[in-house]
C-alpha cells in the first residue's frame, strides 16, 4: 500500500482539514490493520514524532502492554468502542493515558474500510482503571451490572462537561485534577507558553483584572482552593501579550463522604471585558471635551455675577452657575467612574477636623432645606488617607442624607476610634430603602424608586464612587435601612495610631 497516495486520498475526502488538525483531541485513521494513515496534530504532539515517521506505521508501537489489541477486539466484535482507558507511547518522556473511543467505517461506495480513532486526555486518577468495552454488543461476562451503571454515568457526566461552553475542573483534596472538560483544556493551553498546553501551573501566563500584572502562583486558584478558599467571578486575564483573554473564575469547595475536593469553571468574558473598556473609554474621552466648555462658561457666569445687574437677571445667572456647576460635577464623576480608582498621594490628617469641614461647607443647603445636622465627632481621629479623595467620599454620604431628608428632620454625625480602626456613621430619618435597594445602593447608576418618582436630583454615581474610595484606603461601607424610617450608612477605616 502506498500510504502517501493513501493520506492524500482521506485528506481530500475531510473536508474541515483545519477543524481536524487543531482539535484539543487526537485523531487517527487507521487501515483495519492498524496501519495509520492519516492524524491530526494532536497525536503529533503528544507522541513527539514527526508526522510523516508515524504515517504507515501501525498504531500497536503506540499503544504498550496490549492496550491496541483489545482496541482491536471491540472493533472487529462490535464495530465500536467507548470508554477505553490505555497508555499513548511517547517518543520521549512518560506515557499519556487517554481514552479512546473508535468506529469502524464499513467498506461502501469503493471507499477503504477504516478506523476512526478519538483519543482524549484521562486524569491520572483514574486513567489506570478501565478496559476497552464495546458499545454494542455483550458486555464482559466479567462486568456486573453495577460497573455497566457506573460506566453509564460516568459517559454521561463527559457528555454533559464537554457540551457546556464553559471550562469545568475538578481537583481533589490536594490540588491534582480529577476530571476536566475540553473547553478547560483549551483554556490552559491558551495560558501555556508556546500554547503547548503541557506547561506546569506555576508556568502558565496568567495576570489580575489590569491585564499586566502577573498573579504569583502561590495566590493562583488551586493553591487557593486547596487551603479551603472559595471565590466568585474573579477577572483573570491569560496568554501571551496581544492575545490575552479575560477569564471568570468561580471555586467552590467541595465536602461529603463521596468526595473531598473542589470544582472551577472558568468562562471566557473576552468581548464583555473589551465592550466595558470601549464604554469607559468614551465616557473619559466625552466627559474631557465637556469639562473644556463647561469651566469657560463658568468663568464667563462669574464675571457677569460681579456686574451691578437688574434682579431678575442675578436671578437668572445665578440658576445658570448652579446648574453649570451640577454638570461639572457629574462630568467629574463620569470621569472617576472610567478612570476607577488610582492610586493617590496619601498623608496624616484628623479625620475629626476634615469631618468638621465638610459638614460646614454642606451646611448652607442643610439650612435652605430646614434640615438639623446633629456632630458626636471625637476629637483626634488620626488616619493616613488621601485628602481630596476621603474629602470627596465624606461629602457624597453627607449629600445623600440631606438630600433625602425632608424639610425639619435631622441628620447625625458620628466619629469614633475603635481599636485602631476609625468608625463614622450617618444616619438619617428620610424616606429609606428596601431590601432590593440596598444591595444596589452602590451599583453605578443606581436610583432608587423614591429619587426617581420625587425627581430628585443625581445620576446615581455618588455612593458608587464613595465606595471605590473607601476600599481604596482598606476600608469598607455599608448600609442598613427601611422605607419610611432612614438610611444609616457606616464607614470604617484602618487609622494610623499603632
Amino acid at each position: 500500500m502506498d500510504t502517501g497516495d493513501t493520506s492524500s486520498m482521506i485528506g481530500g475526502w475531510l473536508d474541515f482539514e483545519t477543524l481536524f488538525n487543531q482539535s484539543p483531541v487526537g485523531h487517527i485513521v487507521a487501515a483495519t490493520d492498524g496501519t495509520i494513515l492519516l492524524l491530526n496534530d494532536t497525536i503529533e504532539r503528544w507522541t513527539g514524532t514527526p508526522r510523516e515517521e508515524l504515517l504507515g506505521t501501525p498504531c500497536s508501537d503506540y499503544f504498550p502492554e496490549g492496550g491496541y489489541g483489545e482496541l482491536m477486539t471491540g472493533l472487529t466484535t462490535a464495530g465500536q468502542v467507548s470508554g477505553a482507558v490505555v497508555q499513548l507511547q511517547a517518543r520521549t518522556g512518560p506515557s499519556r493515558s487517554v481514552v479512546v473511543s473508535a468506529v469502524r467505517k464499513s467498506s461502501n461506495d469503493g471507499l477503504l474500510e477504516l478506523d476512526h480513532i478519538v483519543l482524549s486526555e484521562q486524569t491520572p486518577a483514574v486513567s489506570s482503571a478501565a478496559q476497552v468495552r464495546p458499545l454494542q454488543g455483550t458486555p464482559p461476562a466479567t462486568e456486573t451490572r453495577a460497573d455497566q451503571e457506573d460506566r453509564r454515568h460516568e459517559a454521561l457526566l463527559r457528555a454533559v462537561l464537554n457540551t457546556v461552553g464553559v471550562g469545568v475542573a475538578v481537583i481533589d483534596s490536594a490540588g491534582n485534577p480529577l476530571l476536566q472538560n475540553a473547553e478547560f483544556a483549551a483554556i490552559v493551553r491558551h495560558a501555556s507558553p508556546g500554547n503547548s498546553g503541557t506547561a506546569k501551573e506555576s508556568d502558565l501566563l496568567v495576570y489580575g483584572p489590569d491585564g499586566t500584572t502577573p498573579i504569583s502562583p502561590e495566590r493562583r486558584f488551586i493553591p487557593r482552593l486547596s487551603e479551603g478558599e472559595s471565590f466568585s467571578e474573579e477577572l483573570i486575564w491569560i496568554g501571551p501579550e496581544g492575545k490575552r483573554r479575560a477569564i471568570s473564575v468561580t471555586g467552590r469547595s467541595a465536602r461529603n463522604e463521596a468526595f473531598e475536593g473542589s470544582v472551577m469553571a472558568f468562562d471566557d468574558v473576552t468581548q464583555l471585558a473589551t465592550a466595558l473598556t470601549a464604554k469607559d473609554e468614551f465616557v473619559a474621552t466625552v466627559s474631557h471635551e465637556l469639562r473644556t466648555p463647561l469651566t469657560s462658561i463658568m468663568g464667563y457666569l462669574e464675571l457677569a455675577l460681579e456686574e451691578d445687574l437688574a434682579p431678575h437677571l442675578r436671578r437668572s445667572l445665578e440658576t445658570a452657575m448652579r446648574n453649570s456647576e451640577r454638570l461639572l460635577q457629574l462630568v467629574a464623576d463620569l470621569l472617576a467612574v472610567a478612570s476607577g480608582a488610582r492610586e493617590a498621594e496619601k498623608q496624616d490628617v484628623d479625620l475629626a477636623v476634615m469631618l468638621a469641614s465638610r459638614i460646614r461647607a454642606i451646611e448652607p443647603r442643610a439650612v435652605d432645606r430646614n434640615i438639623g445636622i446633629i456632630q458626636d465627632i471625637t476629637p483626634q481621629l488620626p488616619l493616613h488617607v488621601d485628602p481630596k479623595g476621603m474629602a470627596r467620599a465624606l461629602d457624597n454620604v453627607l449629600s445623600n442624607a440631606i438630600k433625602f431628608s425632608s424639610p425639619g428632620e435631622q441628620v447625625r454625625v458620628r466619629a469614633i476610634q475603635t481599636g485602631n480602626d476609625v468608625v463614622i456613621t450617618v444616619a438619617d430619618t428620610g424616606v429609606g430603602m428596601s431590601q432590593d435597594e440596598q444591595r444596589k445602593v452602590f451599583d453605578p447608576f443606581f436610583r432608587s424608586t423614591t429619587a426617581v418618582k420625587t425627581a430628585i436630583p443625581g445620576a446615581g454615581l455618588g455612593l458608587s464612587i464613595t465606595r471605590a474610595i473607601i476600599e481604596a484606603h482598606r476600608g469598607t461601607i455599608s448600609v442598613t435601612s427601611s422605607p419610611g424610617h432612614g438610611s444609616t450608612f457606616t464607614v470604617t477605616l484602618p487609622g494610623s495610631r499603632q
